[in-house]
């Protein structure tokens, strides 16, 4: 009896770690998360090279009319962003034109691997798979 009221316990405690995770990459809960506040990028790896320090200093504020607000040192940039309605994956697709050259990197689709409200980690999809990024907060 003792067994397997562990084991009802372990499937009801996996059962919920899943149904937790599945929310993470829900599309109306990334939105929510992702126009509330401005980000920078804290870590970016394209084809196994750190590239962060390309990105030092940039914020990108997403904006719910599916606008990206890209501000460096230097100059402003406006494109624009926009999600797949699945959640798994949950598709995030960045759109920089090719006069945006210290951009094109981003310019990918990219799979949301991870979500919370201060930092959401994208990766590279299909022909990218080892690109990834990860966006905090920014204070």
């Amino acid at each position: 009896m003792k067994i397997r009221t562990q084991t009802m316990f372990l499937l009801f405690a996996l059962a919920f770690v899943v149904a937790s995770c599945a929310k993470d990459t829900n599309p109306k809960r990334f939105d929510k998360m992702v126009v509330n506040g401005t980000w920078r990028i804290a870590k970016a790896t394209f084809n196994n090279q750190t590239k962060t320090a390309l990105f030092n200093n940039n914020s990108f504020k997403f904006s719910e009319g599916d606008e990206l607000i890209v501000t460096s040192p230097t100059d402003t940039i406006i494109t624009s962003w926009s999600r797949g309605n699945e959640k798994s994956p949950l598709m995030l697709y960045l759109h920089f034109s090719s006069s945006d050259t210290n951009y094109l990197k981003l310019d990918n689709d990219w799979v949301v691997t991870y979500l919370t409200k201060d930092e959401f980690h994208i990766k590279g999809y299909d022909d990218n798979p080892k690109d990834e990024v990860i966006f905090r907060k920014k204070l």
